[in-house]
C-alpha cells in the first residue's frame, strides 16, 4: 500500500476516533446508541445472534491473546525478529494505550458491571466503557492481519478476499 494511502487512512481513523471521543465525553452518544439498539432489535434473528456471538468471541481477550501468541511463535520459529518484535510491541502498546485512554475518559459502564472476565475468571477491577477494549483489540489484531497479508500473500485474489474478510470482522465488531 502506498504511504499516502496509509496516511489518509490514519488521518480518517483519527478523525472518527476524535469525534467519537468528544461525543462520548459529553454524553452525546445516547441517541445514537439507542437508535442502533432499536434497529438491531428489529433485524434480530437466531442466525444473526449466533454470528454476533462468534464475532464477540473473535474479539475476546483470550482469542486475541492466543492468536498473537501463535503469530509470535510462527515468526520466532522463522527467525523473523522484526515481525516478532512488532507483534509484541503492538500487543503491549495497544493494551497500554487502551488503559490510558480509559483513565482519561473515565466513561462509566452501563448497568452494574464492575468486573473484567479473563479466561473464565472474574476480576474485580474498576473498568470504564470507553474506548472499548474489545473493539480496540479486534481492530488492532485484524489491522495486523491486513498488514501481514500485504507483505506475505502474493496472489491478488487471495489478498483482496482476506482484506474483505478482515474488514468485515472489524466493521462487525462495532455492532
Amino acid at each position: 500500500m502506498p504511504n499516502r494511502v496509509v496516511i489518509r487512512l490514519f488521518v480518517l481513523c483519527s478523525i472518527v476516533f476524535l469525534i467519537t471521543s468528544l461525543l462520548s465525553v459529553n454524553n452525546l452518544t445516547s441517541p445514537f446508541d439507542q437508535t442502533i439498539i432499536q434497529w438491531s432489535e428489529t433485524i434480530s434473528t437466531p442466525f444473526l445472534m449466533q454470528l454476533m456471538s462468534f464475532v464477540t468471541f473473535i474479539g475476546s481477550g483470550e482469542f486475541i491473546f492466543l492468536m498473537m501468541l501463535c503469530l509470535l511463535g510462527f515468526f520466532l520459529y522463522k527467525k523473523n525478529w522484526y515481525q516478532s518484535i512488532f507483534i509484541v510491541w503492538l500487543t503491549v502498546s495497544g493494551v497500554f494505550l487502551n488503559f490510558i485512554l480509559k483513565l482519561l475518559f473515565q466513561r462509566e459502564r452501563p448497568g452494574e458491571i464492575s468486573y473484567i472476565e479473563v479466561f473464565g475468571y472474574s476480576l474485580e477491577i474498576a473498568s470504564y466503557s470507553f474506548p472499548s477494549g474489545h473493539t480496540m483489540r479486534t481492530v488492532l489484531m485484524f489491522l495486523l492481519l491486513i498488514y501481514l497479508t500485504s507483505l506475505y500473500v502474493n496472489k491478488a485474489t487471495m489478498r483482496i478476499t482476506l482484506y474483505t474478510l478482515y474488514t468485515l470482522v472489524i466493521v462487525a465488531v462495532f455492532f
